[in-house]
């Protein structure tokens, strides 16, 4: 078949990514590499030489985007494996600067994931990440290192821009405390990206931090770190009994700020834990146990205020993080109290989104990338249902299972 030709998906229940009511016995009409109509089959003209893709009574969403994670290094192996997952995009959140061009080729492969890249990241002299790897960081020091350093990145076809705004360096044994970025550093990063059309995201700790980030117009929080006064952490309030949202300063006025201002939280619950778990092998599995409560108290707290939600896993390649479908992080979401509708939205729109792709991904409409999937059980039953994918459709063809004749 070639692109080119007409296809219809159709006998199934269409979830556009919207949020909008699912559509019974729907149909999405295909054109090249994208959507020309959705809808009620009944209400659609459906060309005689048309190509059909029967849903067999399955559900049809967008195809799922994972919007953290560090994939350059393992691109070429793992992005058909989460193409064919049903994960149809990527977002890579931190890489050397010659990894944005081959994390995008790769992606433009007809059996691999869409791969969107931030390139390296910005941070303070001396600040995270630059003190483990130089290379995929640019250090900045005062406004005009800032420009400069926004005008590189962008320079390399990025699709955002990341910013570290973190303290910490990941020693859980010892701590120890590093430079970072200040306000007026932030606040003409983001301003410069919004010049060159690209959103920050950024990687942040504690309380102070996120009030610079959104004095400066953040468009996306990475992580569940932002809540903590300066010094604490998820193991040192539970060691203190003090692991409570309730002990977070000005926490409700801090998401009120972030819903004010359409931030989006992306909350990578999973790989909190693992890095946890795996850097403080003292603690508790109650221990453990109360952290997950308490992220998912967070991510629960923020839905309810209005807040935007994006989904991402920050997969490294860690044999704990799924390569593929993100189901684990999605049932956190779900124990957040989302509905399987806006845990779908989560994963399609709204990661399109802080990727910088919404024109073209993360919904089922007119106009978008025809990036779909088809699963044969119903996720508004139970989200597990995108454990088992039955068709992947990437720019308009059937990239898995290999069908005869598509």
């Amino acid at each position: 078949m070639t692109s080119s030709q007409t296809k219809v998906v159709k006998n199934g229940t269409v979830i556009d990514g919207t949020g909008a009511p699912p559509i019974n016995n729907a149909a999405v009409i295909i054109e090249g590499e994208r959507i020309t109509a959705v809808g009620p089959l009944e209400r659609l003209e459906i060309p005689t030489d048309a190509t059909i893709i029967d849903a067999k009574g399955g559900t049809i969403t967008p195809g799922i985007i994972n919007s953290h994670g560090h994939f350059a290094m393992q691109a070429a192996e793992v992005l058909p494996v989460f193409l064919a997952d049903g994960v149809t995009s990527l977002g890579d959140t931190g890489s050397l600067r010659e990894d944005v061009a081959i994390l995008h080729e790769i992606g433009t492969r007809p059996d691999a994931a869409r791969c969107f890249a931030s390139g390296p990241c910005l941070t303070a002299v001396g600040g995270y990440p630059a003190l483990r790897d130089p290379a995929v960081a640019v250090e900045i020091d005062g406004p005009e290192s800032a420009r400069a350093a926004v005008d590189e990145v962008a320079s390399l076809s990025v699709d955002y821009i990341k910013i570290a705004q973190e303290p910490f360096n990941w020693n859980f044994q010892d701590p120890g405390y590093l430079p970072f970025l200040s306000a007026e550093d932030i606040a003409t990063i983001i301003e410069r990206a919004h010049e060159h059309g690209l959103r920050v995201r950024s990687h942040l700790r504690y309380g102070s931090q996120l009030d610079y980030a959104l004095d400066g117009g953040i468009d996306s929080v990475e992580h569940l770190l932002f809540p903590f006064a300066d010094d604490m952490r998820f193991e040192t309030l539970y060691e203190v009994g003090q692991l409570d949202i309730a002990t977070l300063p000005q926490f409700e006025e801090r998401i009120a700020r972030m819903v004010e201002q359409d931030v989006y939280l992306v909350p990578t619950v999973q790989i909190e834990l693992e890095n946890l778990a795996r850097g403080r092998p003292d603690l508790s599995q109650e221990a453990i146990k109360a952290v997950e409560d308490f992220s998912v108290a967070v991510v629960y707290a923020y839905h309810q205020a209005g807040g935007h939600i994006a989904l991402g896993n920050d997969w490294v390649g860690m044999p704990a993080i799924e390569t593929g479908m993100p189901l684990t992080e999605m049932r956190y979401l779900i124990a957040a109290e989302m509905t399987p509708v806006e845990v779908i939205q989560t994963s399609t729109r709204n990661a399109a989104y802080v990727i910088g792709q919404e024109q073209n991904l993360g919904t089922l409409e007119a106009g978008k990338l025809a990036d779909l999937i088809i699963v044969q059980d119903d996720p508004l039953v139970s989200i597990e249902a995108f454990a088992e994918v039955a068709v992947v459709i990437k720019g308009g063809a059937v990239v898995h299972p290999t069908i005869s004749g598509m």
